[in-house]
C-alpha cells in the first residue's frame, strides 16, 4: 500500500497554482533519493527531521522519504517567526533542517541558533549554512533503502500556553510495505481507493491536511494541493479536477458563501461526495447553508492524527 505499488503514470499529486504534476513513478524515484540522503547523513529509525516550507511541490516527497526510512519528521509552519522555527527544530532534535529560498530570510536569522548542528538544506537556491537540496539528491540511488520502516510525524502544539509542545508518538512497528491500521482506518472511515481525487487547501504543516494528503497517495488516489486558499479557485478545482473528497475548516465555507451567485452557480460538482471538515466549530447556519448548496456531503469530525 505505497508508492512504489501504484501504477507508475498515474499522477499522485499536483501543485495547482503552478499545475505542476508529480507522478507516482517520480514520487517513488525522488523518495527514494531523499531517503538515501537520509541514510548517508548517518540518520537511523526514530531520528527526526524538520520542515519549514510553503506548500511546495517537493513537500510530500521529503514527507514520504521520512515516512519510508523510520524517521520522525516535523512540519513547521513557514508563517513562524525565526526564533519559534528555531525553537521547535531545537526542541525537536532534528538531525536534518530543509526549508527553501522563499524562507532565505528567516533562516538566516536562525542558522546561528541551532544547538544539535543539523544538516541544513534549502530547495530552489542556496544561503550560507545551507546547501542546495536538489544537487545534495541528484547523484542519490533511485532504490529504495535496504532497511525500510514506517516514520510518521512529530507535531507541535500552537504554544497559546507557553512553548510550543511536541507530540511523540511511539513509531509504528508494521512492516514497511504491510498495510498500516492508522491508514487503515482513515481509509475506512472515508473510503480513500485508487479512484479518490482530494482536493486540499490548506497548509501542509497542519496536521490533517497533511495526514489527509498521505494517507490519499498511501492508497493510490491523486492529491490537488492548493499553495495558498482562494475560495473562488477552490470552487473551480472541484470541478475542473473532479474531485471526490475534500478537507475544509469553516472559516473556508465562510468564504465560499460570501462569493457572488455568478461564481457559486452552474459549477458541476457530481463527482464530489465527501467534503470533511473540523478544526474549529462550525456555525449551524453556516453548516446549513452548505448542506443546501452541496448536498448532505458535509462531514465533521474529531480525530487523533
Amino acid at each position: 500500500m505505497n508508492s512504489e505499488k501504484h501504477d507508475p503514470n498515474n499522477t499522485a499529486y499536483i501543485l495547482a497554482g503552478a499545475n505542476q504534476r508529480v507522478s507516482y513513478g517520480e514520487l517513488e524515484r525522488s523518495s527514494n533519493q531523499i531517503a538515501h540522503l537520509f541514510r548517508d547523513l548517518g540518520l537511523t529509525r526514530g531520528d527526526s527531521v524538520a520542515i519549514c516550507l510553503e506548500n511546495h511541490v517537493s513537500f510530500i516527497a521529503i514527507c514520504w522519504a521520512a515516512q519510508r526510512t523510520g524517521l520522525y519528521y516535523t512540519p513547521i509552519s513557514y508563517r513562524l517567526q525565526p526564533e519559534e522555527v528555531e525553537y521547535i527544530v531545537n526542541d525537536c532534535g532534528a538531525r536534518v533542517l530543509i526549508t527553501s529560498h522563499a524562507m532565505a530570510e528567516t533562516f538566516s536569522a536562525l542558522r546561528g541558533k541551532l544547538t544539535n548542528a543539523p544538516d541544513c538544506f534549502m530547495l530552489d537556491g542556496e544561503a550560507e549554512g545551507a546547501i542546495s537540496f536538489e544537487a545534495a539528491i541528484a547523484d542519490k540511488p533511485i532504490g529504495p533503502v535496504n532497511d525500510e520502516s514506517n516514520g510518521g510525524f512529530l507535531l507541535y502544539s500552537s504554544g497559546t500556553t507557553g512553548q510550543p509542545k511536541g507530540v511523540k508518538r511511539a513509531l509504528s512497528t508494521t512492516p514497511w510495505g504491510a498495510d498500516d491500521p492508522t491508514f487503515q482506518a482513515r481509509r475506512s472511515r472515508y473510503g480513500f481507493d485508487s479512484d479518490t481525487v482530494y482536493l486540499s487547501p490548506a497548509p501542509l504543516y497542519h496536521a490533517a491536511p497533511l495526514a489527509f494528503t498521505m494517507t490519499v497517495i498511501r492508497y493510490g488516489g491523486t492529491c490537488i494541493i492548493m499553495e495558498h486558499f482562494d475560495a473562488g479557485m477552490a470552487l473551480q478545482l472541484l470541478e475542473q479536477h473532479q474531485v471526490t473528497h475534500s478537507q475544509w475548516v469553516p472559516t473556508m465555507f465562510v468564504r465560499m458563501l460570501k462569493l457572488p451567485p455568478e461564481a457559486r452557480s452552474g459549477l458541476d460538482l457530481a463527482h464530489h461526495k465527501l467534503a470533511i471538515h473540523a478544526a474549529a466549530p462550525c456555525p449551524v447556519a453556516i453548516k446549513e447553508q452548505m448542506i443546501e448548496w452541496w448536498g448532505p456531503i458535509i462531514r465533521e469530525y474529531y480525530d487523533r492524527f
